[in-house]
C-alpha cells in the first residue's frame, strides 16, 4: 500500500510539472508571434512623444493604481514645454527582457533601459512609469499637474515634464515646481516656493481698501478692521456709540496703496501682512454727567455733550490675513 500511494504521488508531481512546463511553452510561444521586446518599448515611447495615453497604457504589464496624470492632455502639457525627440531603441531578439533606450526631453538626453516579460500574447513593460509621493507639499492648497487635478499622495507618471500650479491666479510656485520625469527611475524633485501674483497682489489691495472704506464710515464703536473702541471717552466722558467718526490720514492712504502681502508660511493658502496697524484719526461726541443743585431740590444729573478725541485701543487697522483658496480673496482682520 504504502509503495502505490508513493507511486501515486510521483505521478501527481509529474503531472503537474508537465503543466508548468506547458504553460511556459505556450507562453514563450505566444510571445514569439508578437512584436519584439524592442518593438514594445518602441511603441510605448512614440506614443508618449505623440500624446497618445491610452497606447502608452496599454503597453504597461500592470497599470498603476492611479492614472490621474497618464491622460492625453497631460502629456500634451508635457511636450509643449518640452517635447520627446530622436527615440532610439536597441533592437532585441525574443529572448532578451532588457531593452536600451536613448531619447531627449527638451535639450535634456536620456540613456535608459526599459523591462519586459511575456504577457497575454506578446510583451508589456513591466515599470515603464515612475512614483512620486508628493505629500511633502506645502498644505492649504490644492494642487494641479500639467492642468490635472494630483489623484492621491502617490501619483503615477510617464517621461516628460510636468509643472505643478494650483487653482486660481493668485498664487505662483515658483520655477522650481516644474521638474522633468527622464525615465521610471530618475527624476529631478519639484521645489515649491509660494508667492503672491502680480494679479493675487492687486485683487487683496482691492479688497482690503474696500473692506477699509466700509469700516470708516461706520459710526459704531465696533466697525471692523481692527477698530473697535471702547465706551470710556477722556477726562471721564463716555463715547457714544452711534457718534463715531473716523479718517485715514495720508500716511495711511499711502500706506494701504503699497500693501504688501506673504504667504504664511507652512500655510500658503493664507497670505498676511505684518506690521499693518496705520492709526485712524477718531472721534466722537462723548457724555459728561454733572450734578447740578438746586435750591430746594435735590440735586440732578445733567448729561453734557462734547467733541472728543479717541486714542489707544481699536484706533489703528489690524494686520490681515487673506485666504487665497477661494475664488474671491476672503479678508479677515487680526
Amino acid at each position: 500500500m504504502i509503495i502505490a500511494a508513493s507511486v501515486v504521488a510521483l505521478l501527481l508531481i509529474a503531472g503537474l510539472a508537465t503543466v508548468l512546463v506547458q504553460q511556459k511553452q505556450s507562453a514563450d510561444a505566444a510571445a514569439s508571434a508578437g512584436p519584439l521586446p524592442s518593438e514594445v518599448v518602441q511603441n510605448y515611447l512614440d506614443a508618449i512623444a505623440s500624446g497618445d495615453a491610452d497606447t502608452a497604457i496599454g503597453n504597461l504589464a500592470q497599470q498603476p493604481d492611479t492614472t490621474a496624470a497618464m491622460t492625453a492632455d497631460v502629456l500634451a502639457a508635457s511636450n509643449k514645454t518640452a517635447p520627446i525627440t530622436d527615440i532610439e531603441v536597441a533592437r532585441t531578439e525574443r529572448t532578451a527582457r532588457s531593452v536600451k533606450t536613448s531619447y531627449n526631453i527638451g535639450d535634456t538626453t536620456v540613456q535608459t533601459s526599459y523591462q519586459v516579460v511575456p504577457n497575454d500574447g506578446g510583451f508589456r513593460i513591466t515599470a515603464g512609469y515612475l512614483i512620486m509621493d508628493v505629500s511633502s507639499l506645502p498644505g492649504g492648497l490644492s494642487y494641479r499637474l500639467n492642468g490635472a487635478e494630483l489623484g492621491g499622495d502617490r501619483i503615477a507618471l510617464f517621461p516628460g515634464t510636468y509643472t505643478l500650479t494650483t487653482p486660481g491666479d493668485y498664487l505662483s510656485l515658483g520655477q522650481g515646481a516644474t521638474f522633468t520625469v527622464k525615465s521610471p527611475t530618475e527624476s529631478s524633485t519639484p521645489v515649491v516656493e509660494p508667492a503672491i501674483t502680480e494679479a493675487g497682489l492687486k485683487a487683496i489691495r482691492e479688497q482690503v481698501s474696500d473692506a477699509v472704506s466700509g469700516c470708516l464710515k461706520s459710526t459704531r464703536l465696533h466697525a471692523g478692521c481692527g477698530l473697535t473702541v471702547g465706551k470710556d471717552g477722556p477726562n471721564g466722558t463716555r463715547a457714544a456709540d452711534g457718534t463715531i467718526s473716523r479718517t485715514l490720514p495720508g500716511s495711511g492712504r499711502k500706506q494701504l496703496a503699497g500693501l504688501d502681502v506673504w504667504p504664511q508660511p507652512g500655510k500658503p493658502s493664507v497670505a498676511r501682512t505684518i506690521g499693518l496697524n496705520t492709526t485712524v484719526d477718531t472721534s466722537a461726541i462723548c457724555v459728561r454727567e454733572k450734578k447740578v443743585k438746586k435750591k430746594g431740590n435735590k440735586p440732578k444729573t445733567r448729561k453734557i455733550k462734547q467733541g472728543c478725541t479717541l486714542t489707544g485701543t481699536g484706533t489703528s487697522l489690524a494686520d490681515v490675513a487673506v485666504d487665497l483658496s477661494k475664488s474671491t480673496p476672503v479678508i479677515s482682520w487680526n
